[in-house]
């Protein structure tokens, strides 16, 4: 039997190396929120590197041992329009791999083909101070009798900012509140930081104080609520504060209330109709003897503020089996383009 033996042999690409092809302008930027270095590029404008093909890889290493080199491959490079090279952190950062981020000196970006290379040697560092805008897809809360819910979706932006100062003392959120027209709660920090991975954060607030009772029913009462929740995170000593706007603002609705209500609308009306007010459940649930109106319009997804109906007649008192019929005008271009709305019967204590 007769074996035929083949060798095939391989040798490195005899790469042309191109000099200067950026200057010591370029730079490097770790963003501790999305765990991603950026390296923006200075160019020389030499014609020499125009040779680059749209396909290249691009290395990029620290002097420091304590970080792995990190190669990406891009599809669209030219040297003449590209100016960012972004590469995403493909390993955890210990703390302290981030406090060496901070002394580091020197770090090197090499770009390359098949037939040429490229080495720039950066020496300016920036870190980008965490980010929070998009921690959360939407916020919402429900105010309640003696309290609020507080809803929360995040997202996958925030989990290294997302730190108790326990198990994170250099970034960490240092205070969270609300803040629901003039009234401003403190939300204890434990309750939401550790859970920020969950699909959805629920905070429930109940008092007994009769001060905060007070200010509660209040801001049930007002025509128009905004809101917005704050999250203060510090990140090495320095404060940095991002507020996101309430996208909802619910109330606490009592059911078996309004019996047999009808709305209708016109070309410049809403009409609302209410067969019987249970004066017995109100009374037993809230302790509440008055009402008002208001009117929540929807489109899309979309809702306007809460308009209080019959200004004039604020805080009419309760009566057993009384019918309700209430004719809303339309002011706006806006509202008369909703097309969906609830009716809400706004209890009050006066």
């Amino acid at each position: 039997m007769i074996y035929i033996l083949g060798i095939l042999s391989y040798s490195q690409p005899n790469r042309q190396t191109l000099l200067k092809c950026y200057t010591m302008k370029s730079s490097l930027e770790f963003n501790k929120n999305l765990m991603q270095f950026i390296v923006h590029l200075d160019s020389a404008n030499n014609s020499a590197c125009n040779v680059f093909p749209i396909g290249v890889k691009a290395n990029l290493s620290m002097t420091s041992p304590s970080f792995d080199n990190i190669t990406i491959i891009t599809s669209d490079f030219s040297y003449t329009q590209t100016s960012e090279l972004l590469f995403e952190i493909p390993y955890a950062l210990t703390d302290l791999q981030i406090q060496e981020l901070e002394t580091e000196t020197l770090a090197y970006i090499t770009i390359y083909s098949f037939s040429e290379i490229s080495t720039t040697e950066i020496m300016i560092f920036d870190e980008t101070l965490s980010q929070l805008s998009d921690c959360f897809s939407s916020i919402n809360v429900t105010l309640q009798f003696s309290g609020f819910v507080l809803h929360l979706s995040p997202t996958e932006y925030c989990n290294n900012q997302m730190k108790l100062e326990a198990s994170s003392p250099d970034n960490f959120i240092e205070q969270i509140s609300l803040t629901v027209f003039e009234s401003r709660y403190l939300i204890p920090t434990a309750q939401i930081v550790p859970h920020y991975k969950d699909s959805l954060i629920t905070y429930q607030y109940t008092t007994t104080d009769q001060v905060e009772l007070t200010d509660l029913m209040n801001l049930q009462q007002q025509e128009f609520l905004t809101g917005t929740v704050s999250f203060e995170s510090n990140q090495g000593g320095i404060l940095v504060e991002f507020v996101f706007n309430l996208e909802k603002i619910f109330y606490q609705t009592l059911k078996n209330v309004l019996i047999n209500p009808v709305v209708s609308t016109s070309e410049n009306s809403f009409f609302v109709q209410i067969q019987e007010v249970n004066l017995v459940a109100i009374q037993a649930i809230t302790g509440y003897t008055s009402y008002n109106y208001r009117l929540n319009l929807e489109k899309d997804g979309v809702q306007t503020q809460l308009i209080i109906i019959n200004t004039s007649r604020h805080y009419q008192p309760l009566q057993q089996n009384e019918i309700i019929m209430v004719q809303i005008k339309i002011t706006s271009e806006d509202q008369r383009q909703r097309d969906a709305g609830s009716f809400c019967f706004g209890l009050v204590s006066q």
